[in-house]
């Protein structure tokens, strides 16, 4: 971590000075390194803090525990150096002046208040908290509590948990009538609202909530197909059913010697003809009435695949925003920014780029076997839509290793485009990143 300071010497001349530390570095640290090097200096002697000249804390020593992140120093500020009088926030029963106040309205430390500045403060029995508690059923670190133009209340892995309005939560934004139990004390915070959200924007940590975004999914759909025409089955020609009947009006002739016996059981075999021929006409009838309906449905089936195509393919880039989108997300706070959480399906998975993947949805085919030109239409319009063209190609960072290979400009891009989603995606309270890098390399990063 860079920064560039200009530093107001006790004799009221500025010098501009370059920083190079760690953001977890301490306020103190800092102003004691600062008034060690100067060669100037007529700082105080004993623990030092910084004041900072401009901002909401402006004119106010800062809690030198605090970290350079959670003091929100950064590069172009004015400081000066000063005598740390706040100590380790015991004396007045708080932990310095600050911009809001945590009172205790239930449990053994009940009527105790507590001064808290900008940035985070830990509440727990142990002693290094800023906020030291009696309560047994308290962490030794039980949680902290993030200052900013709201107070976020955020549970640090404690026995108890935190529990607001009955139920428990990992984190919570409080309100000046919330009541936050912590064992079995109970806590309410207020912020004095003294500063304006223009106003922590002046520190290296910007004034971010995560919102709750209900992340774009698609599922996919399950189309089923038409029925398929059945063809009918082959009629065979009524001959034993026209036979025996000549036969039988010829054994009657010669009986009764009676021609109208003839006539009238010749009517049979015609009846017989009437009903194969009609019969046959109906059967194809039918046929093409179902290889119409067949087609329509083919036809419709093809329309819902290709909108379904179409709907899947802009919900799956929504999934894996652009890296225009992440930027852009960033720069105006948007809620993409540390979209993604441990509990959901796409936490550590990044976008590679654009191309075709295998569609989520699916097209049931028929079980009962038919002519295969019917069949064969299916087939196709299956293989038609089974790959989804200008879907993002992903990795999962929780179960394989990437490496990125090729020209260095090209493959500096990509791992920066990589790197981007990584560090605006997710928070850096469950993401960790470390880097390794050559000399020439470092720079760049």
């Amino acid at each position: 971590m860079r920064l560039k300071l200009s530093l107001d010497r006790t004799a009221g001349a500025t010098v501009d000075v370059s920083v190079v530390t760690e953001p977890t570095t301490t306020v103190g640290d800092l102003a004691g390194a600062l008034a060690q090097r100067d060669p100037e200096s007529n700082s105080p002697t004993g623990r030092s803090t910084l004041i900072l000249k401009d901002g909401p804390q402006a004119g106010s020593p800062m809690l030198a525990d605090l970290s350079l992140l959670e003091a929100g120093i950064r590069s172009g500020a004015s400081v000066k150096i000063a005598a740390d009088t706040m100590g380790d926030g015991s004396s007045g029963g708080g932990v310095g002046s600050g911009v809001a106040t945590l009172r205790i309205v239930g449990g053994p430390d009940v009527g105790r208040e507590f001064s808290l500045p900008l940035g985070t403060a830990y509440i727990g029995r142990g002693s290094s908290c800023d906020v030291i508690l009696s309560d047994p059923l308290v962490s030794k670190r039980h949680a902290k509590l993030h200052v900013t133009t709201v107070a976020e209340l955020i549970d640090t892995n404690s026995s108890n948990g935190i529990l607001v309005g009955g139920e428990q939560v990992p984190r919570v934004i409080m309100n000046s009538e919330d009541v936050a139990v912590l064992g079995d004390t109970e806590v309410m915070i207020a912020t004095h609202g003294t500063f304006t959200p223009g106003d922590v924007s002046q520190g290296t940590s910007l004034a971010f909530n995560r919102s709750p975004r209900l992340d774009p999914s698609f599922q996919g759909e399950e189309f089923v197909s038409p029925e398929l025409p059945e063809p009918p089955v082959p009629q065979r020609f009524p001959i034993t059913p026209l036979v025996v009947p000549v036969i039988m009006a010829a054994v009657l002739y010669l009986v009764t010697k009676n021609t109208l016996s003839i006539a009238f059981v010749a009517l049979s075999p015609l009846m017989m003809l009437g009903n194969y021929f009609e019969g046959n006409r109906t059967k194809d009838r039918v046929l093409r009435q179902e290889i119409a309906t067949f087609e329509a449905s083919v036809a419709q089936l093809e329309e819902d695949l290709a909108a379904s195509a179409l709907t899947e393919a802009s919900i799956r880039r929504a999934e894996y925003p652009a890296i225009a989108e992440v930027v852009e997300a960033v720069e105006r706070l948007q809620p993409l920014v540390w979209a993604r959480r441990p509990e959901q399906e796409r936490f550590l998975e990044v976008r590679l780029g654009l191309g075709t993947r295998p569609s989520r949805s699916s097209l049931l085919m028929p079980n009962r076997v038919a002519r295969g030109e019917y069949l064969s239409q299916l087939v196709a319009l299956r293989g038609r839509f089974a790959n989804i063209d200008g879907v993002p190609v992903v990795a999962d960072l929780t179960s394989t290793p990437l490496g990125i290979a090729g020209d260095d400009g090209l493959a500096a891009e990509v791992a920066a485009a990589i790197m981007m989603q990584i560090t605006a995606l997710h928070s850096p309270a469950e993401v960790v990143v470390a880097s390794v890098a050559s000399p020439p390399s470092a720079s760049q990063w």
